[in-house]
């Protein structure tokens, strides 16, 4: 590795999200990528690391000094369980897990800073958009609470240890090599003139950033940030609207399709989260919704 260039973990960076991260940061940084096997990779080093192996998360953090530690790696799966099993993978992953490797984190690597992606599942549905980072905190489902749980961790750790972290909220995330969701298949059925049936019903998020943006605003952001507090909570988007109807039309008045779109009773309220924190380190008027699903289209040609 290059002796000038700031040394990143990136834990949890060989799935979706990870890799192009982990693209986007290799011109600038050297780049240590994580993930539970080990695959072939182009550019940087891979390392084993489960959080449910002390032994791999030990090996890991002492494997040389980071500058920053990027923690995405995380278990995601939504339900709407009426009754909490913390014997849950999701709570097992996402919680104790992500303790088990703090823990060791703030002994082995004290002089790194430290990112903790979170969610915005955080949230409360149901808030007045555009939600800034303060507004209440009211998951509506498990793995919503195993985030919430994993800030409260993360900041227990950086506050308690004399380090320096962020933590960032993202939306939905997609586009880029992404084969599932509701903008993917919604492209798909609008591409072969299928009929689409817009069932909002238990509606709470949807994808609403598409991952080039994503990428693009994590590293100017790590670019402009200095560290220079204790910690700090940031939303990342586009800080607009993204409605659920809305983008369905907006989708099809751009590919000009013949379907249908049928809409049942309307069963959500619109959410987006407020972007006005982060614009102090990043350019965000660069980047939009609409723009993003112009890219979208593009890729699903």
């Amino acid at each position: 590795m290059s002796l000038n260039r700031k040394k990143i973990l990136l834990v949890g960076g060989t799935g979706y999200i990870g890799t192009a991260l982990a693209k986007e940061l290799h011109d600038d940084y050297a780049v240590v990528v994580t993930g539970r096997t080990i695959g072939n990779r182009k550019t940087g080093l891979m390392l084993r690391l489960d959080f449910s192996n002390e032994k791999s998360v030990e090996e890991v953090l002492s494997s040389e000094r980071f500058d920053i530690i990027i923690v995405l790696a995380a278990r995601i799966e939504i339900s709407h369980p009426r009754e909490l099993d913390f014997q849950d993978p999701i709570f097992q992953d996402n919680v104790w897990g992500l303790n088990r490797f703090l823990r060791r984190a703030c002994f082995l690597q004290k002089q790194a800073k430290q990112i903790f992606i979170s969610s915005m599942t955080v949230y409360a549905s149901d808030l007045k958009s555009p939600v800034s980072e303060n507004a209440p905190l009211y998951p509506l489902h498990p793995y919503g609470l195993s985030k919430l749980m994993g800030e409260q961790i993360f900041s227990y750790y950086v506050v308690n240890h004399d380090h320096s972290g962020v933590i960032f909220r993202l939306p939905g995330i997609f586009g880029g090599n992404r084969k599932t969701g509701y903008l993917y298949h919604l492209v798909n059925k609008l591409h072969t003139s299928q009929d689409i049936i817009l069932d909002s019903a238990g509606l709470g998020f949807w994808e609403s950033l598409h991952l080039y943006d994503f990428v693009n605003m994590f590293g100017e952001f790590l670019r402009n940030y200095s560290f220079s507090s204790k910690l700090e909570v940031f939303n990342m988007g586009y800080g607009e609207e993204t409605d659920f109807i809305k983008t369905a039309h907006t989708l099809k008045m751009l590919t000009g399709s013949s379907s249908r779109i049928i809409v049942k009773p309307k069963d959500y309220r619109k959410f987006f989260m407020s972007n006005r924190k982060i614009a102090r380190y990043v350019n965000v008027e660069k980047y939009s919704y609409h723009q993003a699903l112009k890219q979208l289209l593009k890729e699903q040609k």
